[in-house]
């Protein structure tokens, strides 16, 4: 079933037994409708009533992230304790969303010491959420770099912030033929870095590559300061 009879035979259920499946299936319901606040309300309620419950806490820090609560989205997965299984990464990837994101906001805030270390701890794989750290070269941190470059920049620290522009021109390969927006922040490095030829190959290589691919189209109007397009 979808929309409303959906959500009476999970209503239905809960009537019958409020278990942490029934509250699970409540809050994805509501993730999926894309009503954010409801599934804040729903998981808070199921977490409190099972707080050992990790499935059920991962899914509250997740409700947190996406309604902007990005602290205590970060406060209650370093309470949880996950066991190592498959879906484990899922703890992961909101810790680091929603470390990323709280950077964000504070560049735009100009609190650039506080958004690098934030940064700083969106790479730190911590061990409480039961997924081990991969080999580093195996994790791609281009994004965690330039945004770690661009707080440099903005503090005023160009020396430091050329160190992080060039992690993630590091990260540069020959163009495949599918647009990764890892590209984009490698030729606005390239840029920074004084390499303006180089960028504009990359991107005169895109256009010819996918000219009709919205992202590409996207990101040379940003590669070419044109905010309008």
């Amino acid at each position: 079933k979808s929309g409303e009879d959906k959500l009476a035979d999970i209503q239905k259920a809960e009537e019958l037994e409020q278990s942490y499946r029934t509250g699970l299936a409540l809050i994805n319901y509501y993730l999926e409708s894309n009503e954010k606040e409801k599934a804040e309300k729903i998981a808070q309620y199921y977490f409190r009533k099972f707080p050992e419950n990790y499935v059920i806490g991962l899914k509250y820090a997740k409700t947190l992230c996406v309604n902007a609560k990005y602290v205590e989205c970060i406060a209650v997965l370093k309470r949880l304790k996950v066991l190592p299984n498959e879906g484990a990464y899922e703890g992961r990837a909101v810790y680091r969303e929603a470390n990323l994101y709280q950077a964000i906001n504070l560049l735009k805030k100009k609190q650039y010491s506080k958004a690098i270390r934030f940064v700083e701890n969106s790479k730190i794989w911590i061990e409480n959420l039961g997924v081990g750290k991969p080999y580093d070269s195996d994790i791609d941190e281009c994004l965690e770099n330039f945004i770690l470059a661009s707080a440099y920049f903005k503090q005023g620290n160009p020396k430091q912030a050329e160190v992080f522009y060039k992690k993630v021109i590091e990260k540069a390969s020959f163009y495949s033929g599918t647009f990764n927006l890892n590209e984009l922040m490698i030729v606005l490095s390239l840029c920074k870095t004084g390499d303006v030829d180089r960028a504009d190959r990359m991107v005169e290589e895109w256009n010819k590559q996918q000219p009709d691919e919205k992202v590409v189209q996207w990101s040379t109007a940003i590669y070419k300061g044109d905010v309008e397009k």
